[in-house]
């Protein structure tokens, strides 16, 4: 179990943080602000965390994206 999210952290890293992290920041910029993703988006710390992330981060494309239509 702890090589699995070990391993699963590494990749999140990897391939995504800093991703996510610029994603999440210009949508601050911008003045979209989840609590909830701020808390989590630079350090996830476990899959249920990077499922938040990801969860969060969609929702805000959403809304931006239905702020602009």
């Amino acid at each position: 179990m702890i090589d699995y999210s070990t391993e699963t952290m590494n990749l999140y890293n990897q391939q995504f943080a800093s991703r996510v992290i610029h994603l999440t920041e210009q949508g601050i910029g911008f003045g979209y602000r989840d609590q909830e993703l701020v808390r989590f988006y630079e350090h996830p710390t476990n899959q249920l965390g990077i499922e938040e992330v990801a969860k969060r981060l969609g929702a805000l494309g959403k809304t931006i994206r239905q702020d602009y239509e």
